[in-house]
């Protein structure tokens, strides 16, 4: 879905649906279109000092080979990467188009779009030796994401540095530039954010998709239901505050007491995976309908309250319904 915007810009989403009526953002963004931005060029000497730093020298296949044991296999089309240098937080790679991507046509922003996704992978190779070797990461936001329509030829080069902002546990950081061989800079982002996704993780993926997305009845009511029907309605707040705490707690590996109730969500480590374990529980707990983008986009835990306590469709308690019908 597109939206064009007074200022020029333009505000995209994407969607998907499984052939119901239900559809589901994946990924957001704005676009801003400068043709009159100037062409950018890389300094002359950093390949050299980039690969003076980096003394870790190997192949692509050699790089494929070490991404394959984190569980991501990857097909012949995507193996843009043909020679990595890295070290501890940092990565250079010469990339060359795949033999089968090879064609006459020519895209508007001057390269096949698919070497967006060899960029994504060099960031494995500026990990440190041993660190999580059990997560695949993936791209869940670019911010500053910038192409300079650059007509190039069939050798590029990409550079990725992780940033030294604290890291969440199973995130990575970073932004790289891509440029081709004269130091033209083709794209580059200011600021990339990527997840960890282990085998615990994906189980509780793939059970969330086996699962159907209509909310089934419960046999008894759920904790948290008993406990809210238990209390006059101007408690439920501090009692949602406290539950929402319990549940995103274990999800995002940290203790109840580090998460703040007006800390981002999306700053503790939240994304679609994450948000899709959070939507199974709270709907089939709290038997509501809980928009998954709601959750994504990374709301506080007491923001996150605000907009589920319209949604409860749960009875006042016995004492409140006798204070308020008492005549005064």
């Amino acid at each position: 879905m597109l939206n064009a915007k007074e200022s020029g810009e333009l505000d995209f989403s994407f969607f998907s649906h499984q052939g119901d009526d239900n559809w589901k953002k994946h990924v957001q963004g704005t676009i801003h279109l400068d043709n009159t931005a100037p062409s950018q060029s890389v300094d002359a000497d950093l390949k050299e000092e980039i690969i003076s730093r980096c003394t870790n020298r190997y192949s692509g296949a050699e790089f494929y080979q070490k991404v394959q044991e984190r569980g991501i296999f990857l097909g012949e089309s995507v193996q843009w990467i043909e020679l990595v240098w890295s070290r501890e937080g940092e990565a250079l790679a010469r990339l060359r188009v795949p033999p089968s991507l090879r064609t006459s046509h020519e895209y508007a922003i001057g390269v096949h779009p698919g070497v967006f996704e060899a960029c994504a992978q060099l960031f494995h190779a500026a990990l440190s030796r041993g660190k999580d070797t059990d997560l695949r990461y993936m791209v869940t936001r670019w911010e500053g994401f910038v192409c300079h329509n650059q007509l190039v030829d069939q050798v590029l080069w990409c550079h990725v540095v992780l940033q030294d902002s604290p890291q969440i546990k199973g995130q990575l950081n970073g932004r790289f530039q891509l440029f081709d061989e004269n130091g033209t800079v083709v794209a580059q982002i200011h600021s990339g954010v990527m997840k960890g996704l282990n085998k615990e993780r994906e189980d509780a993926l793939r059970n969330y998709l086996e699962q159907s997305e209509v909310v089934k009845e419960r046999k008894s009511e759920s904790k948290i239901i008993r406990d809210l029907r238990g209390l006059s309605q101007d408690q439920w707040e501090g009692c949602l505050n406290a539950y929402l705490q319990q549940v995103f707690a274990p999800i995002l590996s940290v203790e109840v007491n580090d998460l703040l109730l007006d800390e981002a969500l999306l700053d503790m480590g939240m994304d679609s995976i994450v948000g899709m374990e959070a939507k199974r529980r709270l709907e089939e707990e709290l038997d509501i309908s809980l928009p998954l983008e709601l959750l994504i986009v990374g709301p506080s835990v007491r923001e996150l309250t605000e907009s589920i306590l319209p949604l409860l469709a749960v009875k006042p308690s016995q004492t409140e319904r006798e204070v308020r019908d008492t005549p005064v």
